[in-house]
C-alpha cells in the first residue's frame, strides 16, 4: 500500500484550494441533479429517490473502477473484510439513502443548510467522547 505525502512548497496551499472549491462545486452540482431529476413534472413520472441513488451507485462504480484500472491499484484487499470498513459501508449507504430521499421531498434549500451544519454537529458530539 503506497503512503500519502503532504506536497509541500509555495503553490500547496492554492493547490487545496482549488481543489476544495472543485469538489464543493461537483457536491453543488450533483445536489442539483438530485433534485431535478426528482422533481415532479408535467411530462412523467419522477426518477424515484431509489433509482436514483441505485443510478449513482452503478456511475460512481464504474468510475471508481475505471480510475482503479488506469492507476493499476487492486479494486479490493484484505480491509474489505474489515468490520469496522463493513460498518463505515452501511452507514454510508444510510446517510446517502437518507440525503437523496431529503432531497426528492423536501426544500433544496433546507436540505443543503442542514448537510452545512452536520460537520460542526458531529464535532460537537464527538467532544465529550474524544475529549
Amino acid at each position: 500500500m503506497t503512503h500519502l505525502r503532504a506536497r509541500t512548497g509555495p503553490f500547496s496551499d492554492l493547490r487545496a484550494i482549488l481543489w476544495m472549491v472543485a469538489s464543493m462545486t461537483a457536491f453543488a452540482g450533483a445536489d442539483l441533479f438530485i433534485a431535478l431529476a426528482t422533481a415532479p413534472r408535467a411530462e412523467g413520472t419522477p426518477m424515484t429517490p431509489g433509482a436514483m441513488v441505485v443510478l449513482q451507485g452503478v456511475a460512481l462504480v464504474l468510475l471508481f473502477g475505471i480510475w482503479a484500472w488506469v492507476s493499476g491499484r487492486p479494486v479490493t484487499g484484505n480491509m474489505v473484510r474489515d468490520r469496522a470498513v463493513l460498518g463505515r459501508t452501511v452507514g454510508e449507504m444510510l446517510g446517502v439513502g437518507s440525503f437523496v430521499v431529503a432531497l426528492a421531498y423536501g426544500d433544496f434549500v433546507t436540505v443543503s443548510a442542514i448537510l452545512q451544519i452536520q460537520p460542526l454537529a458531529a464535532v460537537l458530539l464527538a467532544v465529550p467522547f474524544l475529549g
